[in-house]
């Protein structure tokens, strides 16, 4: 017995098609969907941020808040107190007193065995030497109260045309083509200086110590001629000459690095006698300013 079954073939109508495809499209549209929505950024979870730019205008925008304000800009005491120009005057001063290099200040402090030899013969005894650095302190108590009192005058109508004249009095300059004589007295210290401004030397001048404790016309203590000049922005050289005293310094300094110097000086008298020992004298020294 034989069974025989009859083929039937798959057969779709178009209404059937229809409702797949439109069935197939939803899925699609859903898939889409949740995906994108999955995928969406978060903007309220940043600050600042916005969804859309219509809500732009409507924010409220916020200046930037420091936790700690910055301090006011001003000088502190120190600044007030001092400016560039005393400050290189000072230590001019200083060096003038108590050696122009490092080396020379260590070769001329007093030592414990300063009384018993007499190799040691610049500054004396330490008790002279600390008055000596009395006598500079005071000196730079007396600049720094002319340095105020003049500010103060310049700066006040009242009193100012009684700081022009002393300025007129206490300084001159004459200048000729590409020099400049300029004359200046220093009240706090009865010092005459005569500078010569010229493009060949940064330094070039000659200084009249007479008494300082005294104002005017006084005693003529020492008279220095010193001329100087920046051979490379690392290299300098002075030369310096006491009359009275006959000392003649040639001074070298060298920049090694920032915070570190060389410097060679070498002194040599020219006269028989002076307040300083006769002969010659070779120092260096490394330094490290920190």
């Amino acid at each position: 017995m034989s069974h025989s079954a009859d083929f039937q073939p798959f057969n779709l109508k178009g209404g059937k098609i229809k409702s797949i495809l439109i069935t197939l499209l939803g899925v699609m549209i859903l898939a889409y969907t949740q995906e994108a929505s999955a995928l969406k950024r978060d903007y309220n979870a940043h600050p600042g941020y916005l969804s859309a730019v219509e809500r732009e205008r409507e924010t409220e925008s916020r200046d930037f808040v420091l936790i700690h304000p910055p301090l006011p800009n001003r000088p502190n005491l120190n600044q007030r107190l001092f400016n560039d120009k005393l400050i290189k005057e000072f230590r001019d001063r200083y060096e003038e007193k108590f050696g122009r290099t490092e080396a020379e200040e260590i070769y001329n402090s007093p030592n414990r065995f300063s009384y018993f030899n007499d190799l040691y013969g610049f500054r004396g005894t330490p008790q002279e030497l600390n008055d000596e650095k009395r006598r500079y302190g005071e000196f730079v108590l007396r600049r720094l109260l002319e340095h105020h009192i003049d500010e103060y005058a310049k700066n006040d109508p009242k009193v100012r045309p009684v700081w022009e004249t002393k300025e007129r009095l206490k300084e001159m300059r004459v200048e000729v083509a590409s020099f400049r004589f300029d004359v200046q007295y220093s009240i706090a210290g009865n010092v005459l200086d005569v500078k010569l401004q010229n493009p060949y030397a940064s330094l070039t001048r000659v200084r009249v110590q007479m008494d300082a404790g005294t104002v005017g016309p006084a005693p003529v203590n020492e008279v220095t001629c010193s001329i100087g000049k920046n051979l490379t922005s690392t290299f300098s050289a002075e030369v310096h000459y006491d009359v009275y005293n006959g000392l003649l310094s040639f001074i070298q300094r060298k920049r090694l690095g920032r915070g570190l110097g060389l410097s060679f000086s070498e002194q040599t008298t020219t006269t028989d006698a002076g307040t300083t020992p006769r002969g010659s004298t070779y120092l260096a020294g490394l330094t490290y300013t920190f």
